[in-house]
């Protein structure tokens, strides 16, 4: 079992005459089997397998820099800026950059 960490950095509107904040977005996964992919130059993919509710599902990641968007993927596409892999004793194993 695999703990997948993805976190990536959200600003927040400007505020006129204040600097601008933002938060960092966490998600965390849970898989028996995951798989990083090289995609292209700044661009990875993580490829997750897990079970829910008895039934094998699969979930891609993409691992990249928010600005620019990279090219051919739908706006619905979320991208983060990086992964922590972590093996069952929650030592990180890998991390995952762009």
């Amino acid at each position: 079992m695999f703990t997948v960490k993805l976190r990536r950095f959200v600003e927040h509107e400007i505020v006129e005459g204040q600097p601008s904040t933002g938060v960092w977005q966490t998600k965390i996964v849970s898989a028996f089997s995951v798989d990083v992919f090289d995609l292209r130059v700044g661009l990875k993919e993580i490829s997750c397998q897990y079970d829910r509710d008895g039934l094998v599902r699969n979930d891609a990641f993409y691992i990249g820099h928010l600005l620019p968007r990279p090219e051919g993927f739908s706006d619905e596409t979320d991208f983060w800026q990086i992964a922590y892999i972590e093996n069952e004793q929650g030592a990180t194993t890998e991390v995952v950059r762009p």
